[in-house]
């Protein structure tokens, strides 16, 4: 294990095979149903391994943002095989938004958003 203090006990073995048969399921799941496995893997992670929470998340936002770039990079090459071209000003300018946008919630800790957001959520909830 990458922690210190942390020894090899017999029930690491039992947990290895449930972990690898968690993620196998839920890698023929999202494959088969066409769904992300975003919404899977992180109680996979948390309820099988042992991941706190919050790695759980992180992780699966690593892998969601992997993703993202490797099709963006297919996108582009296609696109330039068909000769055709991204509009990258719109591109640029609705990055710029979206990133101005997270600063203050990632700064403030989301409490911006949840006193902005509250109402319109709880009258979609109601």
């Amino acid at each position: 294990m990458l922690r210190a203090g942390v020894t090899n006990r017999p029930d690491h073995e039992a947990r290895r095979i449930t972990v690898v048969a968690g993620g196998t399921a839920v890698g023929l799941l999202s494959g088969l149903v066409g769904v992300g496995g975003g919404f899977l893997i992180v109680p996979a992670l948390v309820l099988l391994a042992g991941v706190p929470m919050a790695s759980a998340v992180g992780t699966s936002l690593a892998v969601i943002t992997l993703n993202s770039f490797t099709g963006f990079a297919k996108y582009l090459r296609v696109l330039d095989a068909q000769g055709l071209d991204l509009d990258w000003p719109v591109l640029l300018a609705v990055a710029a938004v979206a990133s101005s946008a997270a600063l203050p919630a990632t700064v403030s800790g989301g409490a911006c958003l949840r006193r902005r957001c509250a109402g319109p959520s709880a009258c979609c909830l109601s």
